[in-house]
């Protein structure tokens, strides 16, 4: 258990991590105000367990060309989180991210300001399920099997992505492979001139259920 907050415009150094909770259980960051500079990530659970951010703003202003990826927010390995009422901004890779070797299941992302200039604000990476996105705004949204999308406002990413909006991410397994995706405003590059993706079920065709 730890509560961490009232962490101010700390400007790590790249390849490094600012805030590292391994095993942890109900631990808590709140109100902090964090510029980076290429980190690593930022803020990473790992293996954790019902941990919970809430009025955090973090933000990537520089690029740096010695990341070959950067995550503000990480959760590894982990379930039953929560990330609320924040601001992320990342300049080149995703603001909140999921995954790694083990089951992430059920994490929840609630009224949060996820941007990044060429990725997706949010994305589920392997080994995750469930998780529920409500009342975000975010540059792309990625979620996988039984995902929930409700209640956002979803603008372009021109980068990598194409200008997908909404990613859903293939399933092996049949019964799986299912999402939700509810009162979403999507919001194409002004630019775009019809090479935008909408919404991308990237899944073989036994994805069912997708309503």
């Amino acid at each position: 258990l730890c509560n961490i907050s009232e962490i101010n415009h700390v400007n790590p150094g790249s390849n490094v991590t600012t805030i590292q909770i391994k095993y942890g259980y109900e631990c808590v960051v709140r109100d902090c105000n964090i510029d980076d500079n290429g980190s690593y990530s930022v803020l990473c659970f790992d293996t954790c367990l019902a941990c919970h951010v809430d009025n955090v703003c973090i933000q990537q202003k520089f690029a740096n060309a010695e990341m070959l990826y950067s995550y503000l927010i990480a959760l590894l390995n982990s379930s039953y989180c929560t990330v609320e009422n924040s601001y992320l901004y990342n300049k080149d890779w995703h603001c909140v991210s999921t995954g790694d070797k083990y089951l992430c299941y059920k994490n929840f992302i609630n009224n949060t300001k996820m941007y990044s200039e060429l990725q997706f604000g949010y994305l589920d990476h392997e080994n995750t399920l469930g998780t529920v996105v409500t009342n975000c705004s975010a540059s792309g949204i990625c979620v996988s099997g039984l995902g929930t999308i409700k209640d956002c406002i979803i603008t372009s990413n021109v980068g990598t992505y194409k200008a997908c909006l909404i990613r859903l991410n293939a399933m092996s397994d049949k019964a799986l492979a299912s999402y939700t995706i509810k009162n979403v405003r999507l919001l194409p590059p002004a630019n775009a001139n019809g090479t935008y993706v909408g919404i991308w079920i990237a899944a073989s065709p036994q994805t069912t259920g997708t309503s």
